[in-house]
């Protein structure tokens, strides 16, 4: 340490930069007034998140999502007041959107400082994930989808216990450098997926100068969703499990009470198309199931607080839920028609990036089995203490 601390400041700072984990960076600028004082400096701060955020592999979806959540942040005032945007208020689609390549290079200030806050606020995600409450709580949850078609499956998932409030504990004692691995494994697993989330959301409330450009943006929002070019077979392994505890596990229960569902319902079409075709199981079910493709983690996190911490003054759920998107345009059931009556399936099922992860499975270990057929469930054994049930 006597060594560092003699360097330079510019060698100091190179030593930062070198980092590959923001983490690692404000732990070392603890160590001592030395190393702290040559981190501080508000433009030599930026600069090392910058690098870091460059080194390292947990970040490569970071700026192509801080470009999609500032499309959704820009255009959501027209969801105020439980509005739906006018016509001429929606993006035009010229093409496949594409990242500017100068943003990704040169990361301005406010794209870095961006992806510093969104790393800090995802552990809020990761701790639940291993907290000692939550985390036996989910494993021993119901499937939310079944390989044996077993008749009214969706009124056990529905009716299933609450969740309990976090513990604020861990369930397992990891070592500092094991949970930070953990951590970037679940960062970049999470952010890809809600990079999808987001091109879910823009294609259907966008506008096309022809039919043959909006069927092409939502194949290639599809080809992604069912085989990810950018994900290798672990990471979809590590995506699959992430993918289900945060979208298919807490983003169901945030929806706690099947008889409350009109609570979460803005406007009369939205309580005739959820509420008056199904029984009320089969209604939540269909309401969770459309809202996987809706919601952020960052709103995933609001409700789960309002849900543990209710607020002074009542939380209006259908405008926070009309503010994601989700009661917009006809195409919110899944299936739209355009004018040249080419008709299309716009929703896109969780348990498709399960299968996926599956089939790369086989193919890596050349499995003698047909990919094609695979069977969506979980690739992990939940063990049910309770009954000695093991679900597969």
């Amino acid at each position: 340490m006597a060594h560092i601390l003699r360097l330079p400041v510019e060698i100091q700072l190179e030593i930062y930069k070198h980092i590959t984990n923001i983490d690692d960076a404000l732990h070392l600028a603890r160590t001592c007034k030395v190393l702290s004082s040559a981190f501080e400096a508000p433009s030599n701060r930026q600069d090392i998140f910058r690098s870091i955020i460059h080194n390292g592999l947990h970040h490569k979806y970071d700026v192509h999502l801080h470009v999609k959540e500032g499309q959704y942040a820009d255009f959501v005032v027209n969801y105020e007041y439980g509005r739906l945007p006018d016509y001429h208020n929606r993006p035009l689609v010229q093409g496949e959107p594409q990242v500017d390549p100068e943003i990704s290079t040169k990361l301005p200030a406010e794209v870095v400082w961006s992806i510093v806050c969104r790393w800090h606020a995802m552990k809020v995600l990761f701790d639940l994930y291993f907290d000692s409450a939550i985390r036996p709580f989910y494993l021993q949850s119901v499937i939310p989808w079944r390989t044996d078609q077993r008749d009214h499956w969706y009124v056990e998932l529905a009716y299933e216990t609450p969740m309990p409030p976090p513990s604020g504990r861990d369930i397992e004692s990891l070592q500092t450098a094991e949970k930070q691995r953990a951590y970037e494994r679940f960062y970049r697993g999470l952010c890809s997926h809600w990079i999808t989330v987001d091109e879910i959301w823009l294609a259907r409330i966008s506008r096309y100068p022809t039919s043959i450009l909006r069927l092409y943006i939502f194949e290639r929002i599809r080809d992604r969703w069912e085989d990810h070019p950018a994900r290798d077979v672990r990471e979809k392994l590590q995506a699959v499990e992430i993918i289900e505890f945060v979208w298919g596990f807490l983003g169901r229960k945030i929806f706690r009470d099947p008889e409350r569902l009109s609570d979460w319902l803005l406007g009369k079409d939205a309580k005739e198309q959820f509420l008056d075709s199904f029984e009320r199981s089969e209604s939540w079910l269909y309401l969770v199931r459309m809202s996987s493709n809706y919601l952020r983690p960052p709103q995933i996190i609001e409700l789960l607080g309002d849900m543990w911490n209710p607020r002074s003054r009542p939380f209006n759920k259908a405008t926070y839920l009309h503010s994601t998107g989700l009661f917009d345009r006809d195409s919110r059931d899944g299936f739209s028609e355009d004018e040249n009556m080419i008709s299309l399936n716009t929703f896109y099922e969780l348990e498709e990036i399960e299968a996926d992860g599956m089939r790369q499975l086989f193919k890596h270990y050349r499995v003698e089995k047909d990919p094609e057929n695979v069977k969506y469930g979980s690739p992990w054994r939940r063990q049910n203490p309770a009954n000695n049930r093991t679900y597969e």
